[in-house]
């Protein structure tokens, strides 16, 4: 009987995994499949009238187009920043043991600033807007800041000057994490997303539909390569526990 059950939950585990399989896919799909075009092929695009592109551009973070800004924890002069609030709490649980505390932890604050950064190539000047990436922030990026709970530094936010939301996870808090990262003044980043002129000037962001909206420090055939890896990883995991989860299962039902 228990190798049933262990084997049916290891079945249950196979689409989970799947979901990690196709993502890893998709982003494969997506870095491979989009050209990656230059300034001068996207101002001639501009000149010739209205344009919408999905395609991969290249070039270095230029601070002084939007003025060089100051990270909130870190201090760190940079092209734009990202923060976050991690609040660490713990929930009770009733489980065959009794209760017990579980931790548990979620973002409950983020900030960035500015709301784009300017990069710029050989010819000429793209706006990224980094708002909508798809990533939590542009991949690869410099964490210039991080407390942890037990740390002596990690006040409450307030201290730092931030206001969050009362818990609403009827548990107990233990304490708060501050990460942070930044975009260095130029700093070289690969942007994959959708390219326009709809305000006059070149601008790249999240593509209208179900396309990927990548950035980072990485070049495109290092996301490919690291695409491949992490398609195939999962592939493999899958494979695995899979073909472990069958065996399992017909062990148990064979000496039943």
């Amino acid at each position: 009987m228990p190798l049933i059950v262990i084997g049916s939950l290891l079945l249950l585990l196979v689409p989970v995994g799947l979901t990690f399989v196709f993502s890893a896919r998709r982003d494969l799909r997506a870095v491979r499949g989009a050209a990656t075009l230059t300034g001068q092929e996207l101002e001639t695009r501009r000149r010739a009238g209205a344009f919408r592109e999905y395609c991969a551009f290249v070039g270095k973070a230029d601070a002084r187009a939007t003025g060089i800004a100051t990270s909130h924890f870190g201090r760190t002069p940079c092209a734009w920043y990202r923060y976050q609030v991690v609040e660490h709490y713990q929930v009770r649980e009733i489980s065959a043991n009794g209760r017990r505390w579980v931790p548990r932890e979620q973002v409950v604050f983020q900030h960035s600033a500015p709301g784009s950064v300017v990069l710029r190539d050989s010819y000429s000047a793209v706006r990224v807007d980094l708002h909508e990436v798809d990533a939590d922030q542009p991949t690869g990026l410099d964490q210039v800041f991080h407390l942890r709970p037990d740390d002596q530094r990690a006040a409450a936010p307030s201290a730092f000057g931030i206001q969050v939301p009362a818990p609403t996870h009827g548990g107990r808090t233990t304490g708060y994490e501050y990460r942070e990262w930044v975009v260095r003044p130029d700093q070289q980043l690969y942007v994959l997303g959708e390219a326009s002129n709809a305000d006059g000037s070149i601008a790249i962001g999240k593509p209208a539909g179900n396309q990927r909206f990548l950035v980072s420090t990485q070049t495109g055939g290092q996301l490919e390569q690291q695409g491949r890896r992490n398609r195939n990883g999962h592939l493999g995991c899958v494979t695995v526990v899979g073909v472990l989860g069958i065996v399992l299962l017909a062990l148990g039902l064979f000496v039943m």
